[in-house]
């Protein structure tokens, strides 16, 4: 089963300074930075997960891109796996980027317009135009689910994608995906079973990022056993290791998410992972990024110096811990004398903060980044400590995938 990690622009400063806190001088944002899988000697990946709408954005919402003027051209210039730095043994994907455009009443691409993307960025496989329906039902949550007025028409406008697409396989290069989309497990299937009739052997679920795992699992069984044997299917923005070990071995053979990134700044505990463990990261802010920080100095409720002390001494004192030279009550209370400038969450924290300083998990960890900046990547601070610490969990869940595969 291969995992397919979502482009959004994540990559890093590799000659950041952890100490000073400054980029290498002269840096091109993107240029100069690298990816995950430029970090590792494993892969943390088998590919990527391009968008339209994240590469050109969606027309009239010029926020809706993340990439500049200077980007798009190069990434049109040199392709994908020479813009994303991937050799060959990695697969791209592309999508339209329907979460981008789930508010429109119609996608915002032409079928033309979309396969014109996938041909200049040279993807290996192009995921029909589609339209997300949300609002699934079933017998867990059918009285608790407000359903879309426009289901019907968003399944129509996915399916007509879908027949375009197929209908032009000799136009394009790529290997076609066609999406389903639904709102029960009858629409699903139904969808399913009318891209398989279109002649579809690669089926993609979409729309079900925000479902339990065990409706996924359920849906995932039934496309499973009214398909045929030749059909094979990939989850669009689910990745878990829990429904990887449900089907392995069976037609569902990849599956992309970015949540092991995400959890590293966006969960409230489980920051890092590390063989089926996780830990919380240690919060300590940038005071000068930090808007509560900032409006407590220009208020004049904390004063700049104490601040900046305080902010200092938890620094120093976590990495004195990590070398052997302060006890954990002392860098624990150094910590929170920082942290309560912020927010009032010492009874929260403090014991979750305990056991990451006792166990130490970057030292139980071998990959790169882990042997490179130590404790630095377990630091909840600023996009270079986190994204990397994201890296982390994307090689380790990565890792965890591929062991479910060789058992």
């Amino acid at each position: 089963m291969k995992f397919f990690f979502p482009d959004s622009q994540d990559f890093v400063d590799p000659y950041f300074d952890f100490i000073t806190e400054k980029k290498s001088s002269l840096r091109v944002r993107q240029r100069d930075d690298v990816y995950a899988h430029q970090l590792f000697a494993k892969k943390p990946y088998d590919g990527i997960l391009i968008s339209k709408a994240v590469v050109d954005g969606v027309p009239g919402h010029s926020s809706k891109t993340r990439y500049s003027e200077g980007q798009r051209y190069r990434f049109f210039r040199e392709g994908a796996h020479r813009f994303f730095r991937l050799d060959k043994s990695f697969t791209v994907m592309g999508d339209s980027g329907a979460f981008t455009y789930v508010n429109e009443e119609r996608p915002p691409y032409s079928n033309s317009e979309l396969i014109e993307f996938y041909e200049k960025a040279g993807v290996n496989i192009g995921v029909s135009l589609d339209h997300i329906i949300f609002g699934y039902q079933d017998k867990k949550n059918k009285n608790r689910t407000h359903l879309q007025t426009d289901r019907h028409y968003r399944m129509e406008v996915t399916l007509d994608n879908a027949e375009y697409l197929i209908k032009h396989k000799g136009e394009y290069s790529f290997m076609p995906y066609g999406v389903a989309h639904g709102w029960d497990k009858k629409s699903y299937l139904s969808s399913i079973l009318a891209l398989q009739k279109m002649g579809y052997q690669y089926i993609t679920i979409g729309g079900v990022i925000s479902l339990k795992t065990d409706q996924i699992c359920d849906l995932l069984e039934d496309a499973l056993r009214v398909s045929n044997s030749n059909v094979q299917f990939h989850i669009l923005g689910v990745g878990r290791i829990d429904i990887a070990q449900r089907f392995v071995g069976s037609r569902l053979i990849s599956m992309d998410s970015t949540t092991p990134l995400k959890k590293s700044f966006m969960n409230s505990s489980k920051n890092y992972q590390i063989n089926g463990l996780n830990y919380c990261a240690i919060r300590i802010p940038q005071s000068y990024g930090n808007l509560k920080l900032r409006q407590g100095v220009s208020s004049g409720k904390i004063p700049q110096r104490e601040l900046k002390l305080k902010e200092n001494l938890a620094l120093l004192a976590i990495r004195k811990y990590a070398k052997g030279i302060t006890n954990i009550e002392d860098t624990l209370e150094h910590i929170f004398n920082y942290e309560s400038l912020i927010s009032n969450k010492r009874d929260v924290l403090y014991d979750k903060y305990k056991k990451t300083l006792l166990d130490k998990p970057w030292e139980n960890c071998n990959c790169e980044i882990c042997k490179d900046i130590g404790v630095e990547v377990i630091i909840y601070r600023g996009s270079e400590r986190n994204k990397r610490r994201g890296f982390h969990n994307l090689l380790d869940f990565y890792s965890e995938m591929q062991r479910i595969e060789n058992q």
